[in-house]
């Protein structure tokens, strides 16, 4: 009931003495471990995830939420770990096997380590072939690396086919344009993505005044350049 209120403190509390008089109550761990994740607690979601997992050892939901307290504490490899052995005990689940291999993938992108993140981004659309999330993800990181552009450029496109296309979608196709020097349509995917960002995004205004450089707009790029400097200040 206080969840359903939005009190998110007090609901945690009382999940909480719900585990300690009966630890076996998988729910009630699942409940703990949702809240700490929405309120962001890593450090306590990895504690609670921890423990969680010497009781439920085959639950794939908390080796999620373990990987996810890794991963946003830099311990990324520890973190691998953890998503790979949730997917060994995943049952006939293919959103949630493409979610896995999704976040697998996204992980290995951020060391580095490439040819893993494009094998695990092929396991999760082989599970979920129509996941917009997976296809733009992907398709942006390929475009940072300016690799496989054009299998980037149909991904992004089919993730804005299928989805609602938020504005990070819009601005994934307008930076792989960038990178295949088609820039004047680059601009105008990258208006769209700040027409339809919710508030101010740095990385929106730097891709643009990269994109206006490129079409000869000297002077409307030094403006976003400027509005992407405001954010140091």
């Amino acid at each position: 009931l206080l969840k359903k209120e939005n009190s998110t403190d007090s609901s945690l509390h009382y999940f909480r003495r719900v585990i300690e008089i009966n630890p076996n109550n998988q729910s009630a761990w699942l409940e703990a471990m949702f809240i700490l994740a929405q309120k962001l607690s890593y450090p306590e979601l990895l504690e609670i995830s921890s423990k969680a997992l010497e009781i439920f050892p085959t639950n794939p939901t908390i080796y999620y939420l373990n990987g996810l307290s890794l991963y946003n504490q830099e311990l990324k490899l520890e973190a691998i770990n953890s998503i790979k052995m949730g997917i060994s005990f995943i049952v006939q689940n293919d959103v949630f096997n493409a979610e896995m291999y999704s976040f697998l993938a996204a992980i290995y992108n951020d060391i580095s380590d490439f040819e893993n993140s494009d094998k695990n981004f092929e396991k999760a659309l082989i599970f979920f072939p129509d996941n917009p999330t997976a296809l733009n993800n992907w398709a942006y990181f390929l475009s940072l690396r300016g690799e496989n552009l054009e299998k980037a450029k149909k991904m992004s496109e089919k993730s804005i086919e299928i989805s609602e296309g938020p504005s990070h979608y819009y601005d994934t196709y307008a930076w792989i344009l960038y990178k295949m020097k088609r820039f004047e349509e680059a601009k105008v995917y990258m208006k769209i993505a700040i027409e339809k960002m919710q508030e101010p995004t740095k990385i929106y205004f730097e891709h643009m005044a990269e994109i206006l450089e490129k079409t000869g707009d000297t002077e409307e790029s030094k403006i976003f350049r400027q509005k992407a400097a405001n954010f140091d200040e």
